[in-house]
């Protein structure tokens, strides 16, 4: 039985009883690369436009507040630069954890109304047609309607999903420049003591 062919009723009874083999068809090494080289390619064309022109947030897309919100670590650091730099990530880490109070808020009142059922929603559309006394379209239009309505739920759940997400990514990074930089002035306040020795 090859797997994706659509199975009979007797060869489910046997699959289920244990008396049919499942073959896997065998993939070449060469083929497994094309088909991870083509998802590659798919993934970077999709992630460059998704990045940087189609998710907007805030005003900005992905890449603008990736941009904005980077932590650059100077190669030379002094403690007037050192004092910056906390200074620095202080105030992107504190913008950072309101936009990300701000992204789980949303992502929780959006989950909370796509909990709604499709048949919530149809009895809610047939509800509104008694009430103004109109005449109700097809069946298949007001399922339409609810597909449609669910549909675009579902997305902006998502968005807001990909948003917190962002944020919560963005904080981690910073607290880990915020990290690394105060390895960096330790070592610098070991070496500044030494010297003064």
């Amino acid at each position: 039985m090859l797997l994706g062919a659509k199975m009979k009723e007797e060869e489910i009874e046997k699959l289920v009883e244990g008396e049919t083999e499942t073959v896997i068809p065998a993939t070449s090494t060469e083929e497994l690369l094309n088909r991870i080289s083509h998802g590659a390619n798919l993934y970077s064309d999709l992630s460059a436009d998704f990045i940087q022109e189609k998710l907007i947030f805030y005003g900005k897309s992905l890449f603008d507040w990736a941009t904005e919100m980077t932590v650059e670590i100077p190669n030379d650091l002094d403690e007037s630069s050192y004092r910056t730099k906390l200074t620095e990530i202080a105030n992107k880490l504190q913008k950072a954890n309101n936009y990300c109070s701000a992204a789980i808020s949303m992502e929780e009142t959006i989950s909370g109304g796509s909990r709604l059922t499709k048949d919530d929603i149809i009895r809610a559309i047939v509800e509104d047609y008694k009430k103004r006394g109109a005449k109700r379209p097809a069946g298949s239009i007001i399922e339409s309607l609810a597909n449609s309505y669910l549909s675009e739920t579902v997305s902006t759940h998502i968005a807001a999903h990909i948003v917190k997400d962002f944020w919560k990514k963005r904080i981690e990074s910073i607290i880990t420049v915020k990290d690394i930089l105060e390895q960096i002035g330790m070592s610098l306040h070991v070496e500044a003591k030494h010297l003064t020795r």
